[in-house]
């Protein structure tokens, strides 16, 4: 009688434990890419400029705009260096200033025809034209099957995908008119590390939900 009260014992603790895994929700990870490059701008009437930061984002976020095939995403936290300056206010909730946005099959109204691309923007302030707002766009472009959907890349595989990575740049003038823009390459980018954090909560859930089933276990030894 002693075993099988032991046997019953050890399957109901299984069996919660597995409750409470399941009860833990989707992990969630954090995921930084630092970069460094430089924008070429003299067409435009600046000059080189260089640049480097980071910029990171929640893979379990939800967009705060989606169109057919392009969603975009705040950060959870950039830094942006422009030509000396720090351009690393506070991520915008609404893509004001900087942002994500991830592409499925989009061609952006642009000549580079459909593909999936992975962007990054900030804003850069007004470095060569005192009449509008310079955004970096950083872009991880690649195949029609990088992503296969406007998800949040939930890990760094599709940086071996994109098969061209590249800046380009966002005018922004202050009469309210359409705002000019260009998909063309006008600088650099090197990826030069990369961090795969589990978000806090998600993580902070798995520990106690294990560290209560192992406590079940040892209490359900101790009985017997």
């Amino acid at each position: 009688m002693r075993q099988v009260r032991f046997f019953v014992g050890r399957v109901l603790i299984a069996s919660v434990a597995g409750l409470m895994l399941l009860a833990v929700p989707a992990r969630a990870d954090v995921i930084t890419l630092h970069f460094q490059g430089a924008v070429d701008l003299t067409s435009e009437g600046g000059t080189t400029y260089t640049y480097s930061g980071h910029f990171t984002w929640n893979t379990a976020a939800a967009p705060f705009e989606t169109e057919p095939d392009v969603s975009s995403y705040a950060l959870v936290d950039y830094s942006l260096i422009f030509d000396g300056d720090d351009f690393s206010f506070a991520p915008s909730p609404d893509g004001n200033g900087n942002g994500l946005a991830v592409a499925d099959d989009s061609n952006f109204g642009d000549p580079l025809g459909v593909r999936d691309a992975f962007v990054f923007w900030g804003w850069v302030g007004r470095p060569f034209d005192s009449s509008g707002d310079l955004f970096l766009n950083v872009w991880f472009n690649g195949p029609t099957d990088m992503f296969n959907s406007q998800a949040l890349p939930a890990n760094t595989d599709f940086l071996s995908d994109a098969t061209l990575i590249f800046t380009s740049f966002y005018f922004e003038p202050d009469d309210d008119a359409v705002p000019p823009s260009s998909y063309d390459t006008f600088g650099t980018v090197q990826i030069t590390g990369t961090e795969v954090v589990p978000e806090p909560a998600t993580l902070a859930l798995t520990v106690f939900g294990l560290a209560g089933a192992l406590a079940r276990a040892r209490r359900a030894r101790s009985a017997t």
